[in-house]
């Protein structure tokens, strides 16, 4: 996967692929974290977001 999405590596997912702790990913209307897999079949047509917090004061 990192020679697929090099730019992923260390930004939002870590050296496993996995989504860092701060960066959320759905799936349609699904959070992937509950899906039980980091690497699920999408559906055509399927909307994925990526959201990662924001924090500052």
């Amino acid at each position: 996967m990192h020679d697929t999405f090099p730019l992923l590596a260390g930004r939002i997912v870590n050296d496993d692929f996995h989504p860092l702790p701060f960066v959320r990913v759905y799936i349609g209307d699904e959070d992937l974290r509950g899906l039980g897999s980091v690497d699920p079949a999408v559906a055509p047509g399927t909307t994925v977001s990526v959201l990662a917090a924001v924090a500052g004061g």
